[in-house]
């Protein structure tokens, strides 16, 4: 078999994720390398996009991996209908690409009282978002942030019809990232039942603008009054519930982070 022929463009790509890898403290040896190299001369970026959705979820793991790299680094744009079908694993690509946000973003879900498990769960739904919108995490806006969801819940349901309950695991996440990003400051309004789960009717009836309660990290949350008679700590049974229903569900989404 005939070696491709080398290309500026990709080897530039290349050169830029084995360095991200190496950054990063993971491999960037020939094994990870070479399928990346050899999947930007066959597809390329531009490729990529005009493959059917079949095609796209596909790809091999190490290609999967640079795809995943490829969207959080805004290098890539794709369809809503891969990042819903494919079940990337782009909270684990992000946490690592945008380290310092993502430190940022888990120890604010920490202070509201989100369990570990939980918060990544919050952050793979924060890279979804980010990819759909084309932005780095940090700088996502209320604007996109809404119309994401609506756009990603909306096309769960259309994609899996049969497993209805996908989409009220999607919905727990994106409303526990949207309450995080919030308090985190990227979010300048406060959290609103916006969501079709019931998932979450005890963290839901805490958004009532009724009075407000200052979280750990200095943000101001509008609650009701009944809310504010409780510590922060009160979050980590929405946390809890939150990772109750994922664990409860845990098959149906076995690529969520």
């Amino acid at each position: 078999m005939s070696r491709l022929k080398r290309d500026p463009e990709v080897e530039a790509l290349v050169v830029a994720y084995r360095a991200a890898l190496e950054a990063a403290g993971k491999f960037a040896g020939n094994p990870m390398i070479s399928p990346a190299r050899s999947f930007l001369l066959r597809v390329g970026v531009e490729g990529f996009s005009r493959l059917s959705l079949s095609e796209q979820c596909s790809i091999s793991e190490h290609e999967s991996r640079l795809v995943t790299w490829l969207l959080v680094t805004g290098r890539l744009r794709a369809s809503i209908e891969y990042l819903v079908a494919s079940r990337l694993r782009a909270g684990r690509v992000a946490a690592w690409v945008h380290r310092e946000f993502h430190e940022r973003f888990i120890a604010t879900a920490a202070e509201l009282g989100f369990a570990p498990k939980s918060a990544e769960l919050q952050w793979w739904a924060v890279a979804i978002v980010a990819a759909l919108v084309g932005v780095r995490p940090e700088r996502l806006t209320r604007a996109q942030f809404d119309s994401a969801r609506e756009q990603l819940i909306a096309t769960t349901v259309r994609l899996d019809r049969d497993h209805p309950g996908r989409a009220g695991i999607l919905s727990t996440r994106l409303y526990g990232a949207e309450v995080t990003l919030f308090h985190a400051g990227v979010i300048e309004t406060p959290p609103r039942k916006r969501m079709r789960s019931r998932r979450l009717p005890i963290c839901a009836a805490r958004i009532s603008s009724v009075t407000s309660v200052t979280s750990p990290s200095g943000r101001t949350l509008a609650v009701s009054a009944r809310a504010s008679e409780r510590s922060p700590a009160t979050w980590a049974r929405c946390g809890s519930a939150s990772s109750a229903s994922v664990n409860g569900r845990a098959r149906t989404l076995p690529r969520a982070c």
